[in-house]
């Protein structure tokens, strides 16, 4: 019987086993989670802070999904060593985990980076709902809260962050904000209005120094700047891969796979938080669309099938605080994407944005312009041409 193993709780992980189960009913099927929750959708962190939502509002499946696929989920598990020639897994407590074929999707930690300080408490990343709860718990004893990112990840934490009435400073390494998404005088129109909700944010800058004792109580920027924070978070922290350095397996930041995710050691596949592919750079967070598309991959190599290339997912976040309604479609990786046409109108904060990649439309931004969702999806879908949407970008010229 073929034992098939996933690390980490991720939706890909999950699809993978599913679409394997359907094949093979009778194989052993193991997830193991390194905190107390069933798989989850990160991409809905900030959502959950923002209204105070129960973990299991976030939950992939129903516990009872797995118990009626015969899949065991092993819950908190302290994960310290993977053995790929014997293909087994170690946890701190010596217990051992086997298997014929492992799908990695996380791993324990977070890598932060290398400063001062990051030992002390109430410093946290976004690859754990664990994480996410414990910052939550914290923010019934403390104020202010410094979010270090250059992403969308960072920016919806911020701005959840930002409703349950905090001091929230965002510092972001780029010259404006949500660079290159938004142009700079969109950015800073941006800023101007976020600062009026009491956002805070620094462009051009990052954390060099975590301050205080055994509690965090202060960050000094790169340029010397302190600024009060009881409570840090590394929006951008990939998951710590030390683990694997002394594997043969191939590391790039993160694991390195092939169209179809297989790692360089046999019988080993990487998704999610884990994976980089050389075609598909790191860049929004992964809907459920596209993480249930790699893990059918994954499913389908390992039950010998052949799938055509991936078609490019539709990805769809919405970002909303008040005044402000942000769309973001597509995948909208931020490597080797044009701003083909920008319109903004700094009265209103209307804002609306499509990005090309090899000549196509790949993604777009759109700030109080919902109303025109719709037909921006139907161009990066590929179901109209960019000159269905030329008129968006015309000026708008007063009648009389």
């Amino acid at each position: 019987m073929k034992r098939i193993v996933v690390l980490g709780a991720s939706i890909a992980g999950v699809r993978a086993l599913e679409k394997i189960k359907e094949k093979d009913p009778k194989c052993s099927c193991t997830l193991i989670s390194f905190d107390k929750f069933y798989p989850y959708n990160r991409a809905l962190f900030g959502q959950l802070i923002a209204r105070g939502q129960k973990s299991e509002a976030i939950y992939y499946k129903k516990k009872d999904f797995y118990e009626k696929n015969n899949i065991q989920v092993l819950l908190e598990q302290n994960v310290s060593r993977i053995n790929f020639n014997r293909k087994k897994i170690f946890t701190e407590e010596k217990a051992q985990i086997d298997y014929d074929i492992l799908i990695i999707a996380d791993l324990p930690g977070d890598q932060w980076p290398e400063i001062k300080g990051v030992n002390k408490n109430n410093i946290f990343g976004l690859n754990k709902l664990k994480a996410v709860n414990d910052m939550y718990d914290a923010l019934a004893i403390f104020e202010t809260i410094v979010v270090q990112s250059d992403r969308v990840e960072g920016f919806a934490i911020a701005l959840a962050l930002l409703k349950q009435k905090k001091d929230v400073t965002l510092v972001t390494r780029h010259e404006h904000l949500l660079k290159p998404w938004l142009n700079a005088e969109a950015a800073q129109a941006l800023t101007e209005k976020l600062k009026e909700r009491g956002l805070t944010v620094i462009i051009g800058n990052e954390i060099g120094e975590i301050l205080g004792e055994s509690d965090a109580k202060a960050v000094r920027l790169k340029t010397n700047k302190v600024l009060a924070s009881e409570v840090t978070l590394f929006a951008d922290a990939p998951i710590d891969t030390k683990m694997l350095i002394d594997a043969t397996i191939a590391l790039a930041g993160k694991i390195t796979v092939d169209e179809n995710f297989r790692a360089s050691v046999a019988d080993v596949y990487a998704v999610d938080s884990a994976c980089i592919q050389a075609a598909q750079p790191a860049g929004f967070p992964k809907s459920i669309a596209a993480l249930e598309s790699e893990g059918g991959r994954v499913a389908a190599a390992i039950n010998g099938e052949t799938l055509p290339v991936a078609a490019t997912i539709f990805d769809h976040m919405t970002l909303e605080t008040e005044g402000l309604d942000i769309q973001w479609l597509g995948p909208c990786e931020p490597a080797g994407i044009t701003a083909e046409k920008i319109i903004f109108d700094p009265a209103t904060l209307v804002y609306k944005g499509v990005f090309c990649r090899d000549n196509r439309a790949v993604g777009a931004l759109l700030i109080n312009a919902a109303d025109k969702k719709e037909l921006f999806a139907r161009v990066i879908k590929g179901e109209l041409g960019l000159e269905q949407i030329e008129a968006e970008f015309s000026p708008q010229v007063p009648v009389g």
